[in-house]
């Protein structure tokens, strides 16, 4: 199968860049790429150039169309320099190819509005994909550590403005650090590099490397504390997505697509658009000093940030399926490159994060040891009730904190439950009427907090620096609770007592880094109690079928993967509706794409329904007609376990460790990553035999019944914390 690219990817820059890991990327699944129009290609792309896409869009074939950008007016007068007609004319084009493209490419959100504003505001039709990376060559492992700071610049290097504010930063900034500037540079850069090099103390400082391939840009980024990108106005600059990859934090202005990628593991402010000023070097210094006050941590965000959101294989994915094209044009998982993938990540982030986090987690067992001396001294009462502390981000809507809802509720006869928050501060109701909640943000807090109440167990929960905050504190048990594959091995287990796995999938995972006999699997429950009581909410007659889903909403959960499937079944015209329930997650920095969902779901009209978030979903999922998963990435999502205990069937892609608890064939449907085609074939199958979806809903109930019940996982639970704390 041929895929057309414009640009075959031998230049330079941040689109000759991408088309070349594109091209590769589908070498590898099989693809043949065409740089000649006239081949017979299947799809065709293009990138930042339009010649031929009138052409292209002739022969009725997908067209798609992945923009840069636009010529700005602003940004030549605040450079002092002239908009021709030239440039007006090069903006007509765009604008053009923006209305006329089959499919339209945006590489951030940034990029949308700002074009929308600039040019053509596309409604239909469009992606939002951003750029992605390899995460086995750009990775943290053989990062250094320097004594003192490395501040890093690279790109093709133009403007003046460019290394003159690197280097102002440089002079004000007042700490020891050193300069690496990567990247070719035009006749103003070799100016401004030549008279600030002539300074003894800049000159020492500074080691310059001129334009250097992609491939070898690893071993430079990973020598960097921070990269420091300056341009205002960018897209989806390939360089932030790189250092990020290597665990390199960003500082960099807010007004562009580089502040959006950075994300928490950068540090981004406010300034005039293009206006590099001594205001713009005032904000610029400071943000830097707070970005090298926590750069560990910003180092571990920054690898963590690049695997949820900038793989590669994932982005391949997306165009492909946005073209309407195959994920591969051979069987997927005939490929063992790809069936390993998704061990390296995470391997390379847990190795990354340990080499990080083992300071901190010997200063706490040095406090706790000191702590542990003071306890002898004073002797402390027994708690009536033993008193167990779960730690996650937040408890608001969502999987982990609906299971940790129901285990507390089941169990809070024998502990008392305290729910401590780390990173949003409101608590729903439900967890106030089981337990103590409180909001602790830093490891000072939750230092404290623990001590002064008394903990005699903390669980954690994809974090490290709780652990540490509980050891430091003499918490006498320290347990994690792990999730699925891509998080299972996210947090280095130095100082934890005992690790749960809540999948089978994931016991070798941990266990790579962590004693086996130390592990135990719970598999997550539901209270079956509590759904033959639920109501039943459905928004439309039992004569229409109704998709259902429940999650947050976030690019993992592939949720425009349902729009593509009601596409692609018109001949079920009225009959199939489609219900989401969730919205965008509430943690800080995290990308919203409720907004985007709801114009991918436009041209479907009233046959979607957003019902926003459910504190209680059950009787919504009551009213489906099946269940769906579309994710590229899971565990064993809670929101299936709940669709079969209501005897739904259920459709999942095949990922993670659903295999766990949906059977192929007998309970649901199991379709490939970004199958929308096998997809499709459940969704029919299942509409035209009513029933068989009763059939599969019985087998899911049995099993839920036998393996996914609260009674069951509490139970397991409970002897964990009675052996653990001797009662």
């Amino acid at each position: 199968m041929i895929v057309y690219l414009n640009l075959d990817g031998t230049g330079r820059g941040g689109p000759h860049v991408w088309s070349l890991r594109m091209q590769r990327a589908l070498a590898q699944r099989g693809f043949q790429v065409a740089h000649d129009l006239k081949s017979a290609w299947e799809a065709a792309l293009f990138v930042a150039d339009t010649d031929g896409m009138e052409t292209a869009l002739e022969r009725g074939r997908p067209v798609g169309y992945r923009v840069a950008g636009g010529y700005d007016i602003a940004w030549f007068r605040a450079m002092q320099r002239q908009m021709t007609e030239k440039y007006h004319a090069a903006n007509a084009v765009i604008a053009r190819a923006l209305e006329r493209a089959g499919m339209v490419f945006y590489q951030s959100q940034w990029a949308k509005r700002h074009l929308d504003n600039l040019l053509f505001s596309r409604q239909q039709d469009f992606s939002i994909i951003y750029n992605g990376v390899d995460l086995d060559q750009f990775s943290p492992h053989g990062r250094t550590q320097s004594d003192i700071p490395v501040l890093g610049t690279a790109g093709i290097l133009r403007y003046r403005f460019r290394l003159e504010t690197f280097f102002k930063l440089s002079i004000r900034i007042g700490i020891p650090h050193r300069l690496l500037i990567i990247g070719s540079l035009d006749d103003e850069n070799k100016q401004v590099l030549e008279e600030y090099t002539r300074y003894p103390s800049v000159g020492s400082r500074t080691t310059y490397h001129p334009y250097l391939h992609p491939d070898a840009l690893p071993a430079y980024f990973r020598q960097m504390s921070l990269l420091i990108h300056l341009v205002c106005g960018d897209a989806c600059p390939n360089v932030v997505i790189e250092a990020l990859a290597c665990g390199t934090p960003v500082v960099a202005p807010r007004f562009g697509g580089s502040a959006e990628l950075a994300g928490e593991a950068g540090v981004v402010f406010d300034c005039i658009p293009w206006v590099y000023d001594e205001d713009f070097v005032d904000a610029l210094v400071q943000s830097t000093k707070q970005a090298l006050s926590n750069a560990e941590h910003r180092s571990i965000l920054a690898r963590q940030r690049t695997e949820r959101e900038f793989d590669l294989s994932r982005m391949v994915d997306r165009y492909l399926l946005a073209l309407g094209l195959p994920l591969t044009v051979e069987t997927r998982k005939t490929d063992p490159k790809h069936l390993i993938r998704s061990k390296r990540p995470n391997l390379l982030r847990s190795t990354a994060s340990r080499l990080i986090t083992r300071p901190r987690y010997l200063t706490a067992m040095a406090l706790r040891k000191a702590g542990g001396l003071r306890q002898k001294s004073s002797s402390r009462k027994k708690n009536i009730k033993p008193r167990i502390a779960f730690t996650l981000y937040d408890f608001q809507i969502g999987g982990i904190e609906n299971w940790l809802y129901r285990l507390a509720r089941h169990l809070c006869g024998e502990f008392d439950f305290y729910f401590l928050a780390t990173k949003v501060p409101d608590f729903l109701a439900k967890f106030h009427q089981v337990g103590v909640c409180a909001y602790l943000p830093t490891p000072r807090q939750m230092l404290a907090y623990l001590r002064k109440h008394a903990i005699d167990l903390v669980q954690v929960h994809n974090e490290r620096w709780p652990i540490d905050a509980a050891l430091a504190a003499g918490i006498a048990h320290v347990i994690e609770r792990t999730d699925g594959p891509r998080s299972c091995a996210r947090v280095p287990k130095h100082g934890v007592e005992l690790v749960i796995a809540s999948t089978q999938g994931t016991v070798p995972m941990i266990a790579e880094r962590y004693p086996l006999e130390n592990i135990r699997m719970i598999y997550n429950g539901i209270d079956l109690e509590e759904v033959d009581k639920a109501s039943t909410e459905r928004l439309w007659p039992t004569d229409l079928f109704i998709m259902g889903q429940v999650s947050r909403f976030g690019r993992g959960k592939n949720l425009g993967m349902l729009f593509q499937v009601m596409n692609r079944l018109p001949h079920l015209g009225d009959r199939l509706r489609l219900v989401l329930i969730g919205g965008d997650s509430r943690m800080p920095g995290a990308e919203k794409i409720e907004s985007e969902l709801r114009l991918q779901a436009m041209p479907l009209g009233d046959k979607v329904a957003f019902m926003g978030e459910k504190e209680d979903s059950l009787p919504w999922i009551k009213g489906f007609d099946v269940g769906t998963c579309a994710s590229d990435n899971e565990g064993i999502p809670n929101s299936l376990i709940e669709a079969m205990a209501c005897e739904k069937p259920v459709i999942s892609t095949d990922v993670g460790q659903v295999r766990e608890l949906v059977q192929d064939g007998r309970s649901g449907f199991l379709v490939p990553p970004g199958g929308v085609e096998a997809f499709c074939l459940a969704v029919e199958t299942l509409v035209n035999n009513p029933a068989l979806c009763v059939q599969m809903g019985k087998v899911g109930r049995q099993i839920v019944e036998e393996r996914f019940s609260i009674r069951r996982a509490a139970a397991q639970y409970s002897e964990i914390y009675h052996q653990l704390l001797g009662r």
